[in-house]
C-alpha cells in the first residue's frame, strides 16, 4: 500500500542553494500534485 504523497514531507531548507535541477524538480512534482489530486498549493508558506 502506498501512502499518499501529500502525506510525505519535504525536508526543504530555503537557507540551502540547492540548485536549478532540484528547484526544478520540485516546481514540476508540485505542479504533478495539484493537477492529479486537484489541491491548490499556492501561497503555501507566504504571509497572508
Amino acid at each position: 500500500m502506498h501512502t499518499p504523497p501529500f502525506e510525505n514531507r519535504i525536508d526543504y531548507d530555503p537557507t540551502i542553494d540547492y540548485g536549478l535541477e532540484v528547484n526544478y524538480q520540485l516546481y514540476w512534482y508540485f505542479k504533478f500534485m495539484q493537477h492529479k489530486y486537484g489541491i491548490n498549493l499556492r501561497g503555501i508558506g507566504k504571509d497572508r
